[in-house]
């Protein structure tokens, strides 16, 4: 039960943060149609839901957003602290007087994180140039070609490369290969100068001349930042086997012995696994966790055999396993239904241009914001990163003690073990196309996780809501359901003095009455904005000599596209892929051919949201924009949203995801691709 109780805190935050982004529109690997004579498509398309295409071009490019030296973080420890008294009737912390405790109450009582280095923005193309020369030795190009490709890198080919061009930064000694270490990656001693006096020695405390540095990284979140992760994600992952993106947040810093140990601890398990199945990849155990008490902890499958699909091999080298493949390999074996989807830059800006899990036979196909987390590590490290209070029960040599009989000294726990909701070691914010696996965990592990009153939106889906109401302004249907706390008065505008019901309508097969079933015949064929032709400017008189037709009976007076389909059919409109819902998180104008829904309305362009309207701002128990390094409340300003649709507002010729629900359907049949 404890690790259930563990894993009870965590949230759908991978899916928060690729849902929330920047304003980056050109960073996108969009799909396109296959190549008349394309590559051998592997097997693991079988379980893509996202209609198969060629994946070009996607070497690293763009910026990395750096931090040299560890944070020193005051709010963590400060809310933790405040969470825990007001769950026990110690209201003192709530500083606001609001009746919660989140990142507006730390700044209003003095409290606040502090850099002790320095912050700055890598340039890739510059990196890849000088790494390319091999200045060091280890490799030209990636210091991993046995994982890599030509035109991507791990976290380690950034050190080497920021160590190269920094003054303030030096290798101690030699550096040992992947080859000839212990536990298969680059070893090394590593100073920074951290108090600026061009002298590297003591004086620089724990950061001369340790083998303590590692890693911590924050995928990228785009416009989002209501992730109080100020310190960055610790992981248990291997330096040079971390695939790096355009625009992750990286942090090179120096942990406690007791960390270093504790990661070495977990990989030699880890190698030990694998040696003992003859360098086969057996993953011992695979579990589903349902966050309902009245269900539990399930055993999934034992001992599955994982092979590499090479899916994404225009990143990695033919045999590379990542988490994706494991979760491919149950499917396959165990006649499981996994899917996944491509996720491109999503609908706030942040870069993923990954593969995600989309399904499983639990949840069945994830809506938005009720999905499944997939963990994989240690079952004994499972629980080590917690958001309150972290036990930590280890032994200083990195293995495992007895609950309660740990030689972790609190301060040290809580400076390596206490994290932003639970998040570090087997828990992190990464989708499974990505997290490279070079050798077997123990255990990989689904937990369902709904965070609806977490961020207290609408959850929309096709399958499960019948009608949702909505205001009804001068451009756009407000959702009437966001104030359900009363922290938001927003809705509805002033413009807004009616209410009208969304459902999904069938587009038509058959001739209804007069109608006539469109086909490629009609000069608008595919175009899936009727106005564009079909309107009042342009035939005063409308359909048939009268006026153009309207979903009145609903509460609407636009024209709604999808509404005439319930009359002419889908008007060639693409089969959708099983989504159905916020179909805008990828369908956007962040991306480009292939996943921008071009003559969709406004759905197909963006808006300006001026800092006045953010609703984000306007929310003061669900939504916290944290301010970095500060780790304090700092509202929005003025943002970009990529389409009309979004989480609070939706078009109105065009609502999500009704309208595509209507005409491209969400029931696609994986045998069909």
């Amino acid at each position: 039960m404890l690790i259930k109780k563990r894993l009870a805190v965590l949230t759908i935050c991978t899916l928060a943060l690729a849902a929330c982004g920047s304003d980056n529109d050109n960073a996108a690997v969009n799909p396109s149609p296959a190549d008349p004579e394309p590559t051998e498509k592997s097997k693991g398309w079988d379980y893509i839901e996202t209609p198969y295409f060629e994946l070009k071009d996607t070497g690293l490019k763009g910026n990395l957003y750096m931090t040299i030296g560890t944070l020193i973080d005051n709010v963590q420890p400060w809310l933790s602290t405040a969470y825990i008294a007001m769950a026990n009737g110690d209201a003192s912390y709530d500083q606001n007087g609001d009746g919660l405790i989140n990142h507006r109450d730390p700044g209003l009582a003095g409290i606040s994180n502090e850099e002790v280095g320095p912050t700055y923005t890598l340039d890739t193309q510059k990196m890849i140039d000088y790494l390319a020369t091999n200045p060091d030795g280890f490799g030209a190009g990636t210091s991993r070609p046995d994982i890599f490709v030509e035109g991507h890198y791990n976290a380690f080919d950034v050190l080497r490369y920021t160590v190269a061009t920094r003054d303030d930064m030096r290798f101690e000694g030699d550096v040992i290969s992947y080859k000839d270490s212990k536990y298969n990656t680059f070893e090394f001693r590593l100073s920074w100068d951290s108090n600026g006096d061009g002298e590297f020695n003591s004086n620089d405390g724990e950061y001369y001349n340790s083998d303590d540095w590692h890693f911590a990284s924050i995928t990228d979140r785009g416009q989002t930042t209501q992730y109080g992760g100020m310190r960055h994600d610790y992981n248990y992952q291997r330096m040079d086997t971390f695939w790096v993106r355009e625009a992750t947040e990286m942090r090179f810093l120096v942990h406690d012995e007791v960390m270093t140990n504790r990661r070495h601890w977990i990989w030699q398990r880890e190698q030990d696994r694998t040696a003992a199945n003859n360098g086969k990849f057996i993953v011992p155990l695979f579990m589903h966790i349902d966050l309902n008490p009245e269900n539990g902890v399930e055993v999934v499958a034992n001992n599955i055999e994982v092979t590499a699909y090479n899916v994404r091999s225009d990143v990695f080298q033919p045999g590379v396993i990542t988490a994706m493949d494991v979760w491919m390999s149950l499917a396959e074996q165990q006649e499981m239904d996994i899917r996944f989807s491509w996720w491109p830059v999503m609908n706030t800006g942040a870069i993923v241009n990954s593969f995600a899990m989309m399904h499983n036979p639990w949840k069945g196909a994830y809506g938005g914001w009720v999905a499944s987390a997939p963990i994989q590590g240690e079952l004994e490290a499972l629980g080590d990163f917690d958001g309150l209070a972290p036990m930590c029960n280890i032994n200083l040599d990195g293995t495992s003690s007895a609950p309660g009989e740990g030689q972790v000294d609190p301060e040290t726990c809580t400076k390596e073990w206490l994290s932003y909701r639970a998040i570090g070691g087997a828990t992190l914010n990464d989708v499974s196309g990505s997290v490279v696996l070079p050798f077997a965990p123990e255990v990989m592990m689904l937990a369902d996780v709904d965070t609806r009153d977490l961020y207290n939106v609408p959850e929309i889906d096709l399958r499960e809501d019948g009608i949702v109401s909505v205001y009804v302004a001068d451009d756009k249907l407000e959702h009437t359901t966001l104030n359900s706390r009363g922290d938001f008065d927003l809705y509805p505008t002033k413009d807004a003095s009616e209410v009208a019901d969304l459902r999904l309508l069938a587009a038509a097969t058959a001739p209804q009455g007069n109608s006539v079933i469109l086909d490629e015949t009609h000069f608008g064929w595919k175009i899936a904005d009727c106005t564009q032709c079909h309107n009042s400017e342009k035939q005063p008189l409308g359909h048939g000599g009268a006026s153009w037709p309207t979903n009145s009976a609903d509460g609407f007076d636009d024209i709604q596209p999808y509404y005439c389909a319930t009359c002419h059919g889908n008007n060639g409109a693409q089969e959708g892929h099983n989504r159905s819902a916020r179909c805008f998180w990828c369908h956007n104008s962040n991306n480009g051919s292939g996943l921008l829904p071009n003559n969709h309305g406004n759905a197909s362009i963006a808006k300006a949201i001026p800092v006045e309207d953010n609703v984000s701002n306007k929310r003061f128990r669900s939504t916290t924009p944290v301010g970095k390094p500060s780790g304090n409340y700092e509202a929005y300003g003025d943002l970009i949203d990529p389409s009309h649709n979004s989480d609070y507002s939706l078009s109105k010729t065009f609502p999500d995801p009704f309208a595509c629900g209507t005409c491209h359907g969400f029931e696609h049949e994986m045998s069909e691709q």
